[in-house]
């Protein structure tokens, strides 16, 4: 990427993130149904990708430091140089996960391509119903060991470490003993957690864990409870007191708590950008965007706001499908020149409030306010039963340290309650996840029995109500056709009759029934014709069992109008009477939304009224899903259909001349792609020369070299590559050795078959195998069963070896394996050329 104006104004070497961790190929195949002991089924499809906590964070990192692909740069530019130092197998595994990082900004010089061992993958069988098994095997990531390691971090000295525990224990103390002695800061991540010794906080920077990981660390034994304030406060002091400067506890979809060095501590609540699809990749997306945060801000790090600007990325990683594809680049990042620099928070919050156009008196420009934390009185706060014993977790002292670093009396700020659970305090929090990050209103509903508020309420708590055959809570579900009521188990298992009349009303002056509201909202993805038709089907099974009663056939209005109320897109509807007593019509829609919320509290605590004012000022944004909604995507091919009339008319038309301008379409027609260049090594012990490298290459058969050779200089091969140019094939060019190049004929080099001897190289324009094999993948091809040299092995992961069969005469029946080296090589390479750069009608103007 070409540096931008910013970069150029502002000198300083871009900060470095290294990542210590494990490489692994994820491989999920989703199935109906978990097969049984020696069974056999046919899974409905197959994904891959890459995995291990390393890769993945050093992806986040490297992803949300950059621009995606097309974008215009930003004022800065990248924001930091992202390193990974693991182990892979020497395997098409191997190579590809290292293709796949270095094609997203990762550095992957120090990944290590462990011989004679295989990546380490994990595969997961996924049932319909979300069910997962999966299995993990480490193969290469247990492999790094210290001496990979060594006395320095690789690469230079870093300016920040990032660590989990999928790899050795022993790597990871000694990664961490390293870096102290060098001065770098070290961010742990310990999953899969296990537990530590008490050396590997003193002097950690930077410890991020979820609430099962912060239990298990401190040797909790009821991992099944949700941590409360106090829990998370009396934590993170215990982690401070080992030693560690800055503890982040995440809390899922609640948002994350930090305790610091200086007895600071508060609650970031999450943040939602759309309807969530896929958490996987939000835990390492929220370490990514914090480490930028840390290495973007050496002199005024602020951790409330590394984690504020963690928890903004991970709410548009879980807006998208895919372990890579869903972590957000830069430049989707809300006012991305803003982000990850805590000397600008000011600009940003003003920004961010223009933009929402609530900004008023009582909304202040602090740190507490961006944070969202309450100040309490300590003495108002009393013990929580659920509370972890003194034995488990070290008491808070009541003194904190001042700004002048002396131990004043000075009250802990608090966050809330006491022993509650923080959902019970935000629990917006929660629930924003089904409504697409909208905050509801904070006003109660004037009544908790209203069939439509409940409705609205299990579908914002993402808690859908179930239709029973009886009052009885525990009655399991039962078709609709056959339910007599409806049970709301986020309600305390409220039951309605589904019989009962509701406050929707279409014609007439009695309401629809619960029964077609609910057979409504069910169907609401289908589109109008079918719709009538599961009605027509649902009113015969209901008269066929004897049922009274039936479901009303909403028209397309009211439908339309009835999702965008129950969804919460709109707080009124003109088919929705209000509540009796309620003449504006307030009560009901902010009522319904605040219930929604689950702020029903059982007498303990009230909403801060601060918070209160910045809710009542925000202004509710449609979007495109809600101003423009539908029950069905709008087909357009007929449109096409039409168009393609017109086009054929004007190639026709006679008025057009059929003689072109030479001068034209000299400057139109683009370049020829060149064709890529292929070494051979001129060795005599080689096992593939001219004389047999066009039939391994082409046919997938080994055959030995003829004598010394033929003469021939050069030889032509062709092969499909669909993902670079999906319509024809590329030629590339055999050759023995460079006596015949121009200089601009190396960035055409796409390989290099080597047989481990550095003499061949002396003559090439880089001379030595370790810089060689930065710019050119590395082919060695041997026989099976022989170790390949040593040499080739400290060449690094860019150097691919091979071994085929040995040759024993022509109808040998095991030279199909021939076929799967060549596939294998034919793989690397295309990876290899599209990292590189090559397109179908262009080459990489320098490698």
């Amino acid at each position: 990427m070409a540096p931008t104006q910013g970069e150029e104004a502002n000198a300083a070497p871009l900060p470095q993130i290294t990542v210590v961790g494990s490489l692994s190929m994820d491989m999920n195949s989703y199935v109906k149904r978990i097969p049984r002991g020696g069974e056999t089924i046919m899974g409905d499809f197959f994904a891959s990708g890459i995995g291990g906590k390393g890769a993945s964070q050093a992806v986040a990192c490297a992803r949300m430091a950059h621009v995606s692909p097309g974008h215009d740069p930003l004022e800065r530019g990248p924001l930091a140089k992202v390193k990974m130092i693991g182990a892979v197998g020497n395997d098409v595994f191997g190579q590809h996960l290292i293709s796949t990082l270095e094609s997203q900004h990762v550095d992957c010089s120090d990944v290590w391509a462990i011989a004679r061992q295989s990546t380490g993958v994990s595969i997961s069988v996924v049932e319909s119903n979300g069910e997962k098994r999966t299995i993990v095997t480490l193969n290469a990531n247990k492999e790094l060991t210290p001496s990979h390691i060594g006395d320095t971090i690789p690469g230079g000295k870093p300016d920040l470490i990032v660590l989990q525990l999928q790899i050795n224990l022993e790597t990871v103390l000694h990664t961490i003993a390293t870096a102290k002695k060098q001065g770098v800061p070290v961010l742990l991540n310990p999953s899969p957690v296990r537990k530590l010794p008490g050396e590997v906080y003193q002097g950690l920077d930077h410890l991020i864990v979820n609430e099962t990981e912060c239990r298990m660390l401190l040797g909790h034994a009821n991992p099944a409870r949700e941590l409360t304030q106090e829990d998370m406060r009396k934590a993170g002091f215990s982690f401070v007191k080992k030693g560690v400067r800055n503890v982040v506890i995440t809390l899922g979809p609640r948002g994350a708590f930090y305790f610091n060095h200086q007895h600071e501590f508060g609650f970031v609540p999450a943040q939602f950008q759309g309807a969530v699809l896929d958490t996987t990749s939000a835990g390492d997306t929220f370490t990514g965007a914090y480490a930028l945060g840390v290495v973007r801000n050496k002199e005024s790090f602020n951790i409330a706001f590394a984690i504020e600007d963690g928890t903004h990325a991970a709410g548009w990683a879980v807006t998208e499908t895919g372990a890579v594809s869903s972590i957000p680049h830069l430049n989707r990042l809300t006012l991305p020149n803003l982000r990850f620099d805590h000397s600008r928070r000011d600009e940003l919050l003003a920004a961010l409030r223009a933009a929402k156009n609530h900004l008023t008196g009582n909304i202040s420009n602090d740190t507490a306010g961006s944070v969202m934390s309450l100040d309490r009185d300590p003495e108002e706060d009393s013990p929580s039963n659920n509370a972890l014993s003194e034995d488990d977790l070290d008491p808070v002292p009541e003194k904190r340290p001042s700004e002048n670093g002396d131990l004043a009396e000075r009250p802990a700020k608090r966050i809330c309650d006491a022993g509650a659970p923080i959902s019970s305090h935000y629990p917006s929090l929660c629930d924003r996840v089904s409504q697409g990050g909208r905050r509801p209103s904070l006003t109660m509903a004037s009544t908790n029995q209203d069939p439509l508020l409940l409705l609205r309420q299990s579908i914002a708590a993402n808690r859908p109500s179930v239709p029973t055959s009886s009052t009885d809570p525990s009655a399991p579900e039962v078709p609709l056709s056959q339910a007599t009521h409806l049970r709301f188990p986020h309600a305390n298992d409220a039951v309605i009759p589904v019989a009962a009349s509701t406050r929707f009303v279409t014609s007439g002056e009695k309401g629809v029934n619960v029964r077609s509201i609910y057979f409504a909202w069910l169907n609401r993805e289908v589109a109008i014709p079918e719709y009538n038709a599961s009605a027509a089907k649902l009113n015969a099974e209901l008269a066929a069992s004897g049922s009274e009663g039936s479901v009303h056939n909403l028209a397309f209005v009211e439908r339309l109008d009835l999702i965008a109320w129950l969804e919460g897109a709109s707080e009124e509807s003109e088919y929705i009477k209000h509540l009796e007593g309620d003449k504006s019509g307030d009560a009901t829609a902010k009522g319904a939304a605040t219930a929604a919320t689950g702020l029903t509290r059982s007498g303990r605590g009230t909403l801060d009224p601060r918070m209160a004012a910045i809710y009542n000022h925000e202004r509710r944004m449609g979007d495109r899903n809600t101003v423009l909604r539908g029950v069905k995507p709008t087909d357009f091919s007929h449109v096409r259909k039409l168009a393609t009339v017109f086009v054929q008319k004007k190639l026709q038309h006679p008025g057009t001349s059929s003689v072109a301008d030479p001068t034209l379409s000299s400057q139109r027609s683009p370049a020829r792609r060149p064709d890529p260049i292929i070494l051979l090594s001129p060795s005599a012990s080689s096992l593939l020369r001219m004389t047999n490298i066009r039939s391994f290459l082409e046919d997938g058969r080994f055959s030995p070299p003829e004598g010394p050779g033929t003469g021939t200089t050069m030889l032509h091969v062709t092969r499909m590559m669909r993902d670079i140019d999906p319509s024809r094939p590329i030629r590339f060019i055999l050759v023995e050795g460079p006596e015949q190049f121009k200089p601009e004929y190396w960035n055409r080099v796409v390989a290099v078959f080597t047989t481990g001897q550095a003499w061949q190289f002396k003559s090439y324009k880089w001379p030595t195998p370790s810089e060689l094999f930065k710019h050119v993948l590395g082919i060695y091809v041997g026989w099976k069963g022989d170790k390949p040299p040593e040499t080739v092995s400290s060449w690094g992961h860019r150097v691919m070896a091979c071994a085929v069969d040995r040759w024993r005469d022509a109808p040998d029946a095991a030279r199909f394996r021939d076929k799967e080296v060549v596939e294998a090589i034919w793989k690397s390479i295309e990876g290899s050329m599209r990292a590189k750069g090559w397109k179908r009608d262009a080459a990489p103007a320098r490698i």
